[in-house]
């Protein structure tokens, strides 16, 4: 028994209500692999009637511990720059525990032990400081509490 085919629509109908609410910050989950020029979560973020200026908007990339390729990495480290789509609350990299990893028990420590790797990582060392679920939880809370 697979998903709806209208899935992608019962999800957007379901967030926009909160996405369009001048007091809701809207994370944008992009996997870091794909192309954000085509990215759907800010495509509708970034919509007339949601957040056209990307003024509530962080775009998160996940997935981090997938980029390889010495280009895909100069390119996620541009857009966690702010320098391809930019967004006033900028972009986060995360690295999420994997289907597999929960599948095999792999606890939340060793993942977060994954991600500390990914993020010490020479590639990423000028944006290092944009980096971990950690940083994004912290920021979020400061955004919120200003």
């Amino acid at each position: 028994m697979g998903q709806d085919e209208n899935i992608e629509q019962q999800v957007l109908d379901l967030n926009l209500p909160f996405m369009k609410d001048d007091n809701t910050i809207i994370l944008a989950i992009q996997d870091a692999s794909q192309d954000i020029g085509i990215s759907e979560a800010l495509k509708h973020a970034l919509s007339k009637e949601v957040d056209p200026q990307g003024l509530r908007t962080i775009g998160v990339l996940t997935k981090m511990d997938n980029i390889n390729s010495a280009s895909d990495k100069l390119r996620v480290v541009e857009i966690l720059e702010n320098k391809t789509k930019p967004l006033k609350l900028g972009y986060v990299g995360v690295v999420n525990r994997s289907q597999d990893e929960i599948d095999k028990n792999i606890g939340i420590e060793q993942s977060k032990e994954n991600e500390k790797k990914v993020i010490q990582s020479h590639d990423f060392a000028k944006v290092r400081s944009r980096m971990g679920i950690d940083y994004l939880r912290r920021f979020i809370t400061m955004i919120l509490a200003a």
